[in-house]
């Protein structure tokens, strides 16, 4: 075996290990916002029905209850949702398009530098799907009277548009995904170099070896 076929081999090991990861860092980025959607939304109840007292009086413990209990049913349903989300978004990278991992800043993956109002930032597509999850509270709080006039929750289909200070765990998976997914451009790349130039050495073997 030649040198760069040792390297070959060495860059498709690399790639094999660095693949076998992907899913395992896609699945603990959909269970951090899965755990963060549903922190999320318990805190934005509880914060809704506190600033808005009078409409929470009004509805009395009858209604209060159903809203819980259609506020618990939402929250048993974020991992399917959640999933959902993401794929209906194409937030995660395909292992079929490995090649755009060589410019990981196409990707729109690493955190953004924190807002105006001091929050930290998803990746695009991530924000966009949680926001999409978590805006599915805004109907079950104004059907009973609460955020009227409000336009928090967007129009058309619900999403949250306020501002979205994700959770220590939610960038952590976040990153986590990003150094895998960038780990396995830069191994593909390098592993596709090698092989263009054991092809132009061959190609320059034959070269010289014709008459």
């Amino acid at each position: 075996m030649s040198e760069l076929d040792e390297q070959i081999a060495s860059a498709d090991g690399k790639v094999a290990q660095l693949v076998s990861e992907v899913p395992g860092a896609k699945e603990n980025l959909l269970d951090a916002a899965v755990q963060f959607c549903a922190e999320w939304i318990d805190h934005m109840a509880k914060q809704t029905v506190a600033s808005q007292p009078q409409q929470t009086k009004a509805l009395g413990h009858e209604a209060l209850s159903q809203l819980k209990a259609e506020i618990n049913a939402l929250k048993e349903a974020l991992p399917a949702k959640v999933r959902v989300a993401f794929d209906e978004s194409k937030t995660l990278p395909s292992l079929d398009d490995i090649q755009s991992a060589d410019n990981p800043a196409s990707l729109g993956w690493r955190i953004m530098a924190t807002s105006a109002y001091g929050n930290r930032k998803l990746p695009g597509g991530v924000d966009a799907a949680v926001r999409l999850v978590i805006g599915e509270l805004g109907p079950l709080l104004m059907a009973r009277g609460f955020d009227q006039g409000s336009d928090r929750w967007g129009s058309g289909t619900p999403r949250w548009r306020y501002n979205l200070d994700a959770s220590d765990g939610l960038c952590a998976a976040c990153n986590q995904f990003t150094e895998v997914w960038i780990a396995l451009g830069q191994a593909s790349k390098s592993a596709r170099h090698i092989r263009e130039r054991r092809e132009s050495d061959e190609a320059i073997d034959i070269w010289d070896e014709a008459w």
